[in-house]
């Protein structure tokens, strides 16, 4: 079907009516396109309906009205979901609601203003992908503009989700990938919500989570909204609490977010966690009894806490940077971070209670710290020397008294430093997410004649080079070429963009 505008004129949750509803066959293909569908003042019902097939595609359709209690509801297909390039606005409900299929693919959709929230799937042992997908100013029932529960794969890449009612609520998934996403000043709930969902007859656990290349700046956890409808008021940013997982926390960026409860920006309660490359900076917690001003984190086996800068974080209780809850029985790595200028009380950049198996806290620079450390060595009392903390640049200056003083043995040391770069330059690693690099280079810029663009720089012998790119700059750089050796005494490289696409960034970097 192609190409037909509909009106939403009656049915509801009590008559299961939409505008177009289908019902086909078990091994049916559906395939909707370029087709309108909008509630007009007296109208109720759901746009589009499907209740059975095996396969559905939508593709470039619009659905529109407050009336309609859901744009597109699918609950009775077997197999493949598939919605791109579609247009959800100011729905009463869901924008789309997914309650059956196999794989779910979900891409370069706008949603915005949808009353009950962007996108809804509880579609058990699902394969879920959200990509290049934009959500502004939704509501969120179900705790986020986007909330996927007891999925099998969940993966979300390069996603927007800007001033929602809560950005992402993740629930009982097997395993969750969040990699490349912009989170921005989505309150009530926060940036991401990630949990066990226990079900009514069995219990469904999250077993593996990563969440990497991410951006949070500005979200806040207040604890309720008008309705008095509870958020979570731990972690503004990122609040996780999983009973059974491996989570993978790495080179994020965490600023200005709030929460209302431990963790200011980020709160992690889990069995294993790597927390490494972040950088979490002017970030707040508001609760004068809890801790953690820009993270709290409570790993009841082991802890990997390596490579982050935690810096003009602010508790209202202790540990302004960093609250470490240790259990019975839990390692603690706490190696190469620099945790400073935070404040709270007591406290100021670190708080850690509780005890463990061994509580090592090595090659960090941190100033006013409280708790009981097993093995506490080679740490700096010192100002590590930002680059332009005032504008929030965090790199090293030259001479800072943090370069070379990590140590390469910290557990679970990353490969790359927050920009990319190699971890290790010159013999040693950094303190800190950013590894200082002493040569900065300076490229130039010109029109080739096939349409494209020529970026050229000079060259030192023995070093290689990537050239990176970029057309939005939340959502990070990525490699046109990851390893170009040296040509002196200049390297030169062309990209020929496609047509119409927007203007572009680049960088170079050098190992």
């Amino acid at each position: 079907m192609q190409g037909i505008s509909f009106a939403i004129h009656f049915g509801g949750d009590s008559g299961y009516f939409g505008a177009l509803s289908i019902a086909a066959g078990s091994q049916a293909e559906m395939s909707v396109s370029d087709c309108s569908f909008f509630a007009p003042t007296d109208g109720v019902g759901y746009g589009l309906y499907v209740t059975s097939g095996q396969n559905v595609t939508v593709r470039g359709c619009t659905m529109e009205g407050q009336t309609a209690s859901r744009g597109l509801w699918v609950s009775g297909t077997t197999g493949n979901i598939t919605v791109q390039n579609c247009s959800f606005s100011n729905v009463g409900g869901f924008g789309v609601d997914c309650e059956s299929g196999s794989n779910i693919s979900i891409s370069n959709n706008i949603f915005t203003g949808n009353l009950g929230g962007g996108f809804f799937e509880e579609s058990d042992g699902a394969t879920v992908s959200l990509s290049h997908n934009s959500f502004n100013a939704n509501g969120g029932e179900e705790g986020g503009a986007a909330a996927i529960y007891n999925g099998s794969e969940v993966n979300l890449t390069e996603n927007t989700f800007n001033t929602n009612m809560g950005g992402v609520h993740l629930a009982g998934n097997t395993t969750e990938s969040l990699t490349g996403n912009a989170f921005l000043s989505n309150e009530v709930y926060g940036g991401v919500t990630l949990q066990d969902q226990a079900g009514e007859f069995q219990e469904w656990f999250t077993t593996d989570v990563t969440i990497a290349g991410n951006l949070f700046v500005g979200n806040s956890a207040p604890g309720s909204d008008a309705n008095g409808n509870l958020g979570s008021d731990p972690g503004g940013a990122l609040y996780v609490d999983v009973g059974y997982a491996t989570v993978t926390v790495q080179a994020n960026k965490f600023e200005q977010n709030a929460g209302s409860s431990d963790g200011g920006a980020v709160y992690i309660s889990a069995p294993t966690i790597t927390f490494s490359d972040n950088l979490v900076a002017g970030n707040l917690q508001t609760n004068a009894s809890s801790t953690g001003g820009g993270v709290w984190v409570d790993a009841s086996s082991q802890l990997s806490f390596i490579n982050n800068t935690i810096t003009s974080n602010t508790s209202a209780g202790g540990g302004g940077g960093v609250a470490f809850q240790i259990e019975d029985g839990e390692v603690l790595n706490v190696f190469n971070n620099i945790i400073w200028g935070n404040s709270g009380e007591p406290g100021a950049d670190v708080w850690s209670g509780g005890s463990g198996e061994e509580r090592i806290f090595s090659n960090n620079d941190a100033n006013d710290i409280f708790g009981v450390w097993d093995v506490f060595t080679n740490n700096l009392d010192i100002d590590p020397q930002f680059v332009d903390s005032t504008n929030g640049n965090y790199h090293l200056v030259s001479g800072s008294p943090c370069i070379g003083a990590g140590t390469t043995n910290a557990p679970s040391l990353p490969l790359t430093d927050l920009d990319g770069n190699p971890r290790i330059v010159g013999g040693n690693v950094d303190m800190g997410c950013y590894e200082f690099n002493s040569a900065p280079i300076f490229a130039s810029l010109q029109p080739s004649q096939t349409n494209g663009v020529v970026i050229q720089w000079p060259t030192v012998a023995g070093v290689n080079y990537a050239i990176q790119k970029s057309t939005n700059l939340s959502q990070g750089f990525f490699d046109l070429n990851a390893s170009l050796p040296t040509t002196a005494p200049v390297n030169s490289y062309t990209d020929v963009p496609a047509p119409g696409t927007p203007a572009a960034f680049y960088r170079i970097r050098s190992w």
